[in-house]
């Protein structure tokens, strides 16, 4: 899986849904950034991501946005 930045995201990393696709009904199930519904999930491989709200669901390649403290940069990008 590939984060909107073409990153390597790995089982256990720490992401939000930043490009959903048009189709998706946005909601618990998707919750995109800037949505009321915004909240970080964890990757758990297979495409596969368990939402912090208990929601789960699966994304595609550059849909989600690495949030892994580890992986945050000095200058807030």
């Amino acid at each position: 899986m590939r984060d909107v930045l073409n990153n390597v995201i790995t089982k256990g990393t720490k992401v939000k849904l930043a490009l959903p696709k048009s189709r998706y009904v946005l909601g618990p199930g998707n919750p995109a950034i800037g949505t009321e519904w915004e909240c970080a999930g964890v990757y758990v491989g297979g495409c596969r991501v368990v939402w912090d709200n208990g929601s789960h669901n699966s994304y595609s390649d550059r849909e989600l946005k690495n949030i892994d403290d580890s992986c945050i940069s000095i200058w807030g990008n």
